[in-house]
């Protein structure tokens, strides 16, 4: 008798789960906003960011001098509007399928006259996410994180000024619903 009742639940919940649909963007819909922010990146016009796009994911790259002083920690204005503007993208332009943005901040092999390459990346990086924040990102609804990882991920040889400059960068990894 057991057994008989057993499988009649198992019956029914595979009848009624059979008719769930389980509500979520479609990829079509992330699709959508991965182009919304591929193309306000494009439109800022800047030679220093680059925009790779993966399937439910984007990794934007951004070279030191477009955020950051040499050595510095605090946002340049064209880092600002850069930021600002993804900010907006995501809040103001219907970018309703981000789910969260990590953010690595990178350096050269270069000593720093405060502290080291490690301490660097890290309080660029939070200080990215911060912004992000201040800037209208409502971390509870898409989460940020900041990571550094001094010279340990070197994209270019450290011989070279342009392989330091190449080095020294922000990725942000903006992962969306899948």
């Amino acid at each position: 008798m057991l057994a008989f009742v057993l499988v009649l639940v198992l019956m029914l919940a595979y009848e009624v789960g059979s008719q769930i649909e389980i509500a979520g963007p479609s990829q079509a819909a992330v699709v959508a906003d991965q182009r919304r922010v591929e193309a306000l990146v494009d439109s800022l016009g800047f030679a220093g960011v680059r925009v790779e796009t993966g399937l439910g994911r984007q990794d934007i790259t951004l070279g030191q001098e477009v955020l950051f002083a040499s050595a510095g920690t605090d946002l340049g204005p064209e880092g600002k509007r850069i930021l600002a503007a993804l900010a907006a993208a995501v809040t103001r332009e219907g970018v309703t399928t981000l789910r969260e943005i990590q953010v690595a901040g990178h350096t050269d092999t270069e000593p720093t006259a405060t502290g080291t390459n490690w301490e660097l990346s890290s309080a660029r990086a939070t200080n990215v996410v911060r912004y992000l924040a201040e800037a209208g990102i409502d971390p509870a609804t898409v989460r940020l994180s900041g990571t550094g990882y001094g010279e340990f991920a070197p994209v270019s040889p450290n011989a070279t000024l342009a392989g330091r400059a190449a080095n020294r960068r922000i990725e942000m990894r903006l992962l969306y619903a899948q």
